[in-house]
């Protein structure tokens, strides 16, 4: 959920990761394309992601007015509106996978609960040396989620390592001690500045 901080009462709007990017992203991280399609596509679900978020922070999403528009129903007696029995709606409204960030590094753990009965919930803390996860269900198989999570991180840090690397080495930065025409120094270290 985003913080939608932009309105007089705080409340939260659900941003949800299952873009078109993502998607994407799955389909080229697991075929045979190249580092740079992998990047590429990582770092354009992430972008779809931060959009999200920004779009639900000023609170320019839709589930939250429709909830209420749901309840607003409820407490007055009134019919629900046909859209909120729709298969549609159920599927989007299923969420097998919903995450928090906490935003306090000085916490050790921060657990967050699965909100449907077959699903996960995933609590994580972002710390200058790594990242906290706790995750939970009722049904499922938490053990077997956490190692792949963790397979699925260390893959996209060593992805992102390779192609850091092969651009620090295609665009070194010439420096004043630099071998000529190499761009690299003569002392045998790296003048390469990664883009």
């Amino acid at each position: 959920c985003a913080l939608a901080t932009v309105h007089l009462v705080c409340r939260t709007e659900a941003g949800r990761c299952t873009t078109a990017a993502m998607a994407q992203l799955c389909r080229v991280f697991c075929s045979d394309a190249g580092d740079v399609s992998k990047v590429e596509a990582l770092r354009a679900a992430s972008q779809a992601h931060v959009d999200m978020v920004r779009v639900c922070s000023k609170g320019h999403w839709f589930d939250r007015h429709l909830m209420m528009l749901k309840h607003t129903a409820v407490d007055n007696g009134q019919d629900i509106p046909e859209i909120f029995g729709d298969k549609g709606w159920s599927a989007v409204h299923h969420d097998s996978l919903s995450t928090s960030n906490c935003g306090n590094p000085a916490l050790r753990l921060f657990g967050f609960g699965p909100v449907v009965g077959d699903g996960f919930g995933l609590g994580y803390i972002i710390k200058d040396e790594g990242l906290q996860v706790s995750a939970s269900t009722f049904h499922r198989q938490t053990s077997r989620y956490l190692k792949m999570l963790a397979a699925t991180l260390l893959d996209f840090r060593a992805l992102l390592e390779r192609q850091n690397s092969a651009i620090s080495w295609t665009t070194a930065v010439p420096t004043r001690a630099s071998a000529p025409g190499t761009g690299m120094a003569s002392s045998g270290s790296s003048a390469g500045t990664p883009v």
